[in-house]
């Protein structure tokens, strides 16, 4: 394999797992700190949060996504030994999925944060 492909290879596989690591730590973060954070919000609010959560989980989800087609493309690539794109639509649509639903899930979270804020004294609105 060339050493192009090699990195391309490398960098999809450790941006998917980047983004799996910060959607579980914000997923861990937000419950572990639940009660507090949910403590006077409206429903409205908390329905943003359980979103946020659905988002990021998800984004979870289409990471191994992405990871499994990376190891696909690979095993074939190597069995096949010809010249297989190893960053095809099988690959850029589960990491583009991953990073809409990440970024979905952040927007999310901010909205949550914004709603229950909103309306506290003492608080930035």
């Amino acid at each position: 394999m060339a050493d192009q492909s090699q990195l391309a290879l490398t960098f999809a596989s450790d941006l998917a797992k980047q983004i799996m690591t910060l959607s579980t730590a914000v997923i861990t973060a937000t419950i572990s700190f639940t009660r507090d954070l949910v403590a006077g919000a409206s429903p409205r609010a908390v329905g943003f949060l359980r979103r946020s959560w659905g988002c990021l989980l998800s984004s979870l989800v289409f990471g191994v996504w992405t990871l499994m087609a990376l190891t696909g493309s690979l095993v074939k690539k190597h069995l096949n030994g010809s010249a297989i794109e190893l960053l095809g639509v099988n690959v850029r649509l589960p990491a583009a999925l991953q990073i809409l639903s990440f970024l979905l899930g952040l927007l999310f979270l901010i909205r949550f944060g914004r709603s229950a804020l909103q309306g506290k004294p003492g608080k930035a609105t």
